[in-house]
């Protein structure tokens, strides 16, 4: 069924300066599916005498823009509205086929806490590339009790939410333009994600004096995060019921919601190699088996 053609409705108005404007009204449907009346005021009336050719042409254009498909300068939605739909739509919970919990957590803080404060009311088509870029230098934080720059790692999740949220529109066909990564590499948002300071790496004698002053719980805790990854939050929590030895496989708990992952999981090999060592992709890393049980001080068992 093809949409009704809207001719909108031209109405004069009085501000407080006592001039008559002229006011065009029309329709517009949103992105939850509802329509509402959309106003511009187009010029002075002195200025566009009725039935004029002026102010006939003028009308034809905007009854053009209000009737086009897709995207226009009349038609785009704004960020809220935009970031409303993504959630409904991109960040609800789907189980296996929707996006991973600390995702969707992720992303939804970043939209609330930082993109809607300062973008909610712009349309989609009015943000632009170096608008954005200079706004992100401008955020500050205050976590541990004074101000100071933003760390550049957050800026990059705030970026990539953005760009996100722009690429849903596309595809909803709400706007036809992506200004977080620009029409071409290299012309979008540029975001320096580089350390605020160096990381301390232990060398050989600093490890080894480590994991001799570790009791025997905490040297397995070191043995199986450092190959697997674990976050510390899966680490304490694991349990013996995790740990599949017949598989060679470790079985984490979300520790905040979401669902249980294997660790490497969607990144590479799951399974063990042929001589019984457990590989987990994340970091590259082995761990023998045979290794890990004489750490638990485990009755080596059939693992067949």
């Amino acid at each position: 069924m093809l949409a009704r053609y809207q001719n909108g409705c031209l109405q004069k108005t009085t501000r407080k300066d006592g001039a008559e404007r002229w006011q065009f009204r029309w329709l517009e449907k949103i992105a939850d599916g509802t329509s509402r009346e959309r106003k511009k005021t187009i010029g002075l009336v002195k200025d566009y005498p009725e039935h004029s050719k002026k102010l006939q042409d003028l009308l034809a254009g905007l009854r053009l823009n209000i009737n086009t498909d897709g995207p226009t300068k009349l038609t785009s939605v704004t960020m809220g509205a935009a970031v409303e739909h993504y959630m409904q739509h991109e960040l609800a919970d789907n189980g296996a086929e929707g996006k991973a919990y600390s995702t969707r957590n992720r992303k939804t803080l970043v939209l609330r806490r930082w993109v809607l404060p300062q973008w909610r009311n712009h349309d989609l088509r009015a943000i632009k590339t170096v608008a954005v870029e200079q706004w992100l230098k401008t955020l500050l934080t205050s976590k541990f009790g004074k101000l100071k720059p933003l760390a550049g790692g957050t800026k990059e999740k705030i970026r990539d939410a953005m760009s996100a949220v722009f690429n849903h529109a596309i595809r909803w066909e709400f706007t036809d333009a992506n200004p977080i990564t620009g029409p071409h590499k290299g012309s979008g948002v540029r975001v320096s994600g580089k350390r605020e300071r160096a990381p301390e790496i232990l060398d050989v004698e600093e490890m080894q004096l480590l994991l001799a002053s570790l009791g025997v719980r905490e040297k397995a805790m070191v043995f199986l995060d450092m190959p697997a990854g674990l976050r510390r939050g899966e680490l304490a929590g694991l349990k013996w019921e995790d740990v599949d030895f017949k598989h060679l496989h470790l079985r984490c708990e979300p520790v905040t919601g979401g669902s249980a992952r294997w660790p490497g999981q969607n990144r590479g090999v799951k399974k063990a190699d042929a001589d019984g060592r457990i590989r987990c992709s994340r970091s590259d890393g082995l761990v023998r088996a045979n290794a890990l049980q004489a750490t638990l001080r485990l009755p080596v068992g059939d693992r067949r």
